[in-house]
């Protein structure tokens, strides 16, 4: 990955992933906080440059400094957000100010083929009021592709990080007096090769994830060792260019997930084996009209079946879609939608099928003042026991970028989430204030 592409993902990240903040404008999900293991074949997805704020903008690049053939680029962030709901409980509700301070150090290559990438990051957030809340999260980044000329490449990843889940993931206990941090270690390796109009790819995936237990309210110690387990995921995908700016896409996707803890364990809830297969298949259009309209839309089938024979195993239809209009050169209109099954932390339920989109807007007032706002909704229906949950979000974000190596960030924040059930209930207003300084 040359500099100039590394860079504008410089300036787009304002944290590590463990602190990847709900106000973010690039598409990620607010339910899971980056958690589903419903993956996709990454190559079918838009580039990020085709919305407004991930553009290449050549006059506000970080330079960098070079190391013979590698570039280096360290970059130091600090935010101060506010929030009125700090648990993200309408029954604990409380307000605090938090700092966070980040930092990360990318290096990356510049050789005229192959690419080689290294990439570290650290995070610390300080809460005024709360201590408790208070999390260190680190973690590190490998990845390399290999060029056997033009048609064919093999690619490599590996991670390791220290996260902490958000208040607002629906996985987070609501209950718990501090936030449940996991380790997750990833691992993938994939090729493609390209027949003249005709592509194929494929993948292999494993993440480990290791929870922390935490403390609720009253003392007592809420388990989370039950959710430790490997996910390993196997991809294909075919392509097919049928004319300049129309390809028709297929992919299938299957999962295995293996949870850690013995079914003899006391520990282990209900003695449920929560381990099973997961098969995904898709097919649709990826398509670029003059850049004014580009995107793909996929429609399948999604087939979930559990070990255990308490577990309700899951088949339905399923869809997928990303779509950005060009309303002008400086404005961006992206919708996103999809529908996929999650991991749950119950104790009755291993599942969680998930109906999401969302609506984003970005503006670029001058080339170095950038607006956007975003909506999203989102239907979290539980496999099994368990009360259903919707989430809304609305956001907006300003974005500064004063020279090559400074910008400032304003997020806004508004979300809810009902449900049947009063404990899963909250609404929040969040807003944040954050400086890049990349050197």
């Amino acid at each position: 990955m040359s500099p100039l592409r590394c860079a504008p993902v410089l300036l787009a990240l304002s944290s590590g992933p463990a602190l990847a903040q709900a106000t973010d404008l690039e598409w990620r999900s607010i339910v899971t906080q980056g958690q589903s293991q419903d993956v996709r074949i990454d190559s079918l997805n838009l580039p990020p440059s085709a919305t407004v704020m991930g553009r290449y903008r050549q006059d506000y690049v970080p330079i960098g400094g070079r190391i013979g053939n590698f570039f280096l680029y360290p970059r130091m962030s600090v935010a101060e957000e506010a929030t009125d709901n700090l648990y993200a409980s309408n029954i604990y509700r409380t307000s605090d100010m938090t700092t966070r301070l980040n930092g990360r150090v990318l290096l990356t290559s510049s050789m005229p083929r192959h690419a080689l990438d290294f990439q570290v990051f650290a995070s610390q957030s300080l809460h005024a009021r709360h201590g408790t809340e208070d999390v260190t999260n680190y973690g590190g980044v490998i990845d390399g592709r290999l060029d056997f000329g033009a048609s064919t490449a093999l690619t490599m990843v590996a991670s390791v990080e220290r996260g902490t889940l958000d208040r607002s993931d629906f996985t987070s206990p609501v209950n718990a007096l501090k936030p449940v941090s996991f380790n997750r270690y990833y691992g993938e390796a994939k090729a493609q090769h390209t027949f003249n109009r005709l592509q194929i790819s494929g993948s292999v995936k494993l993440t480990k994830l290791e929870y922390s237990n935490t403390i609720a309210r009253d003392g007592t110690l809420i388990d989370q060792q039950f959710r430790n387990g490997d996910f390993l995921t196997y991809q294909a995908g075919v392509s097919y260019r049928l004319r300049s700016g129309i390809r028709i896409i297929t992919s299938g996707t299957y999962t295995v997930a293996r949870y850690d803890l013995p079914l003899s364990e006391a520990l282990q809830p209900n003695s449920l084996d929560r381990s099973s297969h997961k098969k995904r298949i898709e097919a649709g259009l990826r398509f670029d009209f003059t850049d004014r309209l580009v995107g793909s839309l996929r429609g399948g089938w999604i087939d979930v079946d559990y070990a255990d024979p308490r577990l309700r195993s899951f088949n339905s239809p399923v869809f997928s879609a990303d779509l950005v209009w060009s309303l002008r050169r400086s404005t961006t209109l992206q919708l996103k939608a999809d529908r996929r099954v999650d991991e749950n932390t119950s104790t009755t339920s291993a599942g969680v099928r998930v109906t999401e989109g969302s609506l984003s807007l970005e503006h670029e007032l001058r080339p170095n003042l950038l607006l956007g706002a975003r909506g999203s909704y989102a239907d979290m229906q539980t496999l099994g026991l368990g009360a259903s949950r919707q989430m809304l979000t609305g956001g907006a974000q300003v974005r500064y970028l004063m020279n090559r190596r400074l910008s400032f960030v304003l997020d806004l924040l508004r979300q809810r989430r009902t449900s049947p059930n009063d404990e899963w209930r909250f609404d929040e207003n969040r807003v944040m204030i954050q400086a890049h300084l990349t050197l």
